[in-house]
């Protein structure tokens, strides 16, 4: 609607007997009221009862953004009337004026918004788990629901509303600290802070809390508030388990590392002792009896060396050593060091390498020794009669 100048004085006679009738500017301040809204609202003829009039300011700039639309709508708008804030059904259409927008509001009758939003509002206080509450900017506690004096150990809300609100904080600090951050974010989630009941038991809180403006233009701090105690003492005996598991885990290590150290040093003398008996011209079937005594050392030291790799497996360090070996030694080492026990158990022992297997191969000789080390031997120890046959295909 286009309405020419900015003064309204020629409308008493066209709206007084229509509708109830308000027009505000930019600011939300009050340029026209006909009598009709006097009457529904109550209001005094005097200008001051049109001051303030609105019961929540922070509802304004969302009306002047949607009046920028220049389109009509029905909207729930809370007034003060007689001193208490109402709800009220209203028309709300922009006005453009010379400069800028006004609105007019065109009132029809008085809603159940309010009750509705109250009573929502009460079951919500009364079953709800979570402690709400709303302070100043001072600690002045306005509000607070029935779980919230639970918390800190009142019967009832109204026993904690005359104590301030750092005095429920261990460190008072602590929230001067809170209002420092809702300054530049006007919104703080999920901090963790230690808290005081009225017996003085200390307990963890998790809080939300958001700042904001009241109807009386006051800078207020609406928070959710639950205990997380029981949390926090989870918390601290995972990470107690944690550092044993930890401890544990080292004395294994070294325990494994000093082992192997005891087992090594005689292997390596059976080793050694093996080398010197060779080199000294023994007969030819002590020859043979003798290498395969000194295969089994070396093997048996390495899986000693290889105790270590568990705990190289758990630190994720394992890795498979490249080396050139010779295929036919290998498999000739294994064959021999089983050959008395197949013959023990009165088994036949064959070894068949094709004649395809190149002579030289790459890998990890020793965790190879070691797998057919077990191939071998598990064979041997649930075969118990006919044989055992050993056979490596390309």
């Amino acid at each position: 609607m286009n309405v020419e100048g900015t003064t309204y004085e020629g409308l008493n006679l066209a709206l007084d007997h229509v509708a109830p009738v308000l027009i505000v500017d930019e600011k939300a301040e009050v340029l026209y009221v006909n009598q009709l809204t006097r009457n529904y609202l109550s209001l005094k003829s005097d200008p001051q009862s049109l001051v303030n009039l609105f019961a929540d300011i922070s509802e304004i700039p969302a009306i002047q953004s949607k009046a920028e639309n220049r389109r009509a709508w029905t909207a729930h708008i809370g007034l003060i009337a007689a001193g208490k804030p109402e709800y009220h059904t209203t028309r709300f259409v922009p006005l453009s004026v010379e400069g800028g927008l006004h609105l007019m509001l065109v009132f029809e009758g008085k809603s159940h918004f309010q009750e509705v939003d109250a009573k929502l509002l009460r079951t919500i206080n009364e079953n709800l788990k979570v402690g709400l509450y709303r302070s100043t900017a001072t600690g002045e506690l306005i509000f607070a629901n029935q779980a919230m004096a639970h918390l800190f150990g009142y019967n009832s809300p109204d026993l904690m509303l005359s104590r301030n609100a750092s005095s429920f904080y261990l460190d008072p600090s602590a929230r001067e600290k809170l209002q420092e951050r809702l300054e530049s974010r006007s919104k703080v989630e999920n901090e963790e802070i230690l808290l005081r009941k009225k017996d003085g038991t200390i307990f963890w809180g998790l809080l939300i809390t958001t700042k904001s403006v009241d109807p009386q233009n006051r800078v207020v701090y609406d928070g959710a508030l639950i205990d997380i105690t029981a949390f926090k003492e989870l918390e601290s005996q995972l990470i107690v388990e944690k550092h044993k598991a930890e401890e544990a885990s080292k004395a294994k290590e070294q325990f494994l590392s000093t082992m192997s150290h005891e087992l090594r040093t005689p292997m390596n003398a059976v080793i050694g002792l093996s080398y010197l008996l060779l080199s000294e011209n023994p007969n030819p079937e002590q020859v043979q009896n003798l290498k395969t005594l000194r295969f089994s050392a070396e093997n048996l030291l390495s899986i000693i060396n290889d105790i270590l790799d568990f705990s190289k497996i758990e630190a994720g360090k394992l890795e498979l050593e490249k080396t050139d070996f010779e295929s036919q030694r290998l498999f000739d080492n294994i064959y021999e060091s089983f050959l008395v026990k197949a013959e023990a158990k009165q088994i036949g022992l064959h070894l068949e390498v094709d004649p395809k297997l190149p002579v030289k191969l790459i890998g990890d000789y020793v965790r190879l020794s070691q797998i057919l080390n077990n191939l071998v031997s598990n064979a041997i120890k649930f075969t118990y009669q006919g044989e055992v046959r050993i056979k490596v295909e390309v």
